[in-house]
């Protein structure tokens, strides 16, 4: 049978309820009673009040495979799901109504429903065993009805508060990584302070975009002295390399440049890598993880690990998570952006959710310091009164390896 035959369509507004009180409303009319006519018009007055007062859109197609979420906004598919990929559902059968799913890669989806019912008898049919017996009653806060003029035109497109949307999206990618990999961060944490306290420096490297986590955590007041960020700019400056291949970002590909990179820096055995790349496709960066490795040193990646997977898949060479000692995660989605305006997808996050994990990083740090009791050479702001003393004093026993 044709797929689209056996789609079951759902939408926000109920419909069999709404008549029903409608016509249970006539039939106290016909009565003639004064309280049966009182309870008709009532009934008659909910029933229109659901008609012209909530707002309606389509919401599902529920397939025997699959089922596709629509956008309210402007009623064109915003996402299809393989049953395969939910890990859970639940339905809300009180206020506000609602589906519940959670899926295998982590993120969770809310959508409200009147036709509740239909729904879950359908999801009962094709998702066997997955029914979560805990309600997510925390997504469904703040849920009301929404209600619109009848007497006004109403308008194609719902104005969106754009900027909220993607704060939603933004908080819960962070909330993520925090959930998903404390342990980890906890782990870098103290490698990093291994390092530290052997007097080693925790050089830092990235190409581009992936560089914002490098100045995150370089030479920052309220940050960790022995940071030290490496570029291929100072190729540039020195004219060691052609100003096209750095602009354009060429030079990625071409690691012949790596010693004349790392000729301008003072190294140390003591010292350990940190190598940001989104989906570890760089040469330059496969072959500077493999330099530092090969001398015995402690390499952690940070990468977005959905966009390294579709990268390394196929990719029978070397990759970079092969060679590190353990990687943290940018927690973005594949394609790396947030929300579709217009048919258009804009507004990235991986660069903002990879320098909250840098900064959960340095909180960890530091934390391992206390641990150990020892004192964490924490930065202090130039604003402050003998800042330049206290941060002198941290880095010039590292005779130039920082800053």
């Amino acid at each position: 049978m044709d797929k689209e035959k056996e789609c079951v369509v759902v939408n926000y507004k109920p419909v069999f309820p709404q008549l029903l009180i409608a016509l249970l409303g006539c039939a106290c009319v016909y009565f003639g009673h004064i309280a049966s006519i009182l309870l008709g018009l009532f009934l008659v007055g909910l029933s229109l009040l659901v008609q012209f007062g909530v707002k309606d859109y389509h919401l599902l197609d529920i397939y025997d495979d699959r089922l596709a979420i629509y956008d309210p906004n402007s009623g064109s598919v915003e996402e299809t799901i393989p049953f395969s990929d939910i890990e859970e559902w639940n339905i809300n059968r009180a206020k506000p109504y609602s589906l519940y799913l959670r899926l295998k890669d982590g993120r969770q989806i809310l959508r409200e429903t009147y036709q509740i019912a239909k729904v879950n008898k359908a999801l009962r049919k094709y998702i066997d065993k997955k029914e979560s017996i805990q309600l997510q009653k925390e997504l469904n806060k703040n849920k009301k009805l929404t209600f619109r003029n009848p007497f006004k035109r109403r308008k194609k497109m719902e104005k969106v508060d754009i900027k909220k949307l993607y704060l939603d999206i933004l908080k819960e990618q962070i909330e993520n990584v925090y959930d998903d990999q404390s342990d980890k961060i906890k782990e870098a944490a103290e490698m990093i302070c291994d390092t530290m306290t052997n007097n080693g420096v925790v050089q830092l490297f990235g190409f581009n975009h992936a560089n914002e986590f490098v100045n995150e955590l370089n030479f920052r007041a309220g940050g960790m002295a022995p940071y030290h960020g490496m570029s291929v700019s100072i190729l540039d400056l020195e004219g060691e390399a052609p100003h096209a291949i750095i602009s354009d970002g060429s030079i990625a590909n071409d690691p012949s440049y790596i010693d004349k990179m790392l000729a301008h820096y003072k190294l140390d055995d003591r010292d350990m890598l940190i190598v940001v790349s989104k989906d570890a496709s760089e040469l330059f960066t496969l072959e500077l993880a493999k330099r530092y490795k090969a001398n015995g040193q402690k390499v952690i990646a940070v990468v977005n690990k959905k966009s390294y997977d579709v990268k390394a898949t196929g990719d029978q060479g070397e990759k970079l998570l092969d060679i590190a000692d353990m990687y943290l995660d940018m927690g973005s989605t594949r394609s790396d952006i947030a929300i579709k305006v217009d048919d258009l997808r804009v507004a990235q996050t991986s660069s903002t959710v990879a320098n909250v994990l840098a900064q959960m990083l340095t909180a960890e740090v530091y934390n391992c310091f206390k641990e150990r009791g020892l004192e964490a050479p924490v930065l202090l702001s130039a604003n402050l009164k003998g800042a330049d003393l206290h941060n002198n004093a941290l880095t010039d026993v590292y005779m130039g390896r920082v800053r």
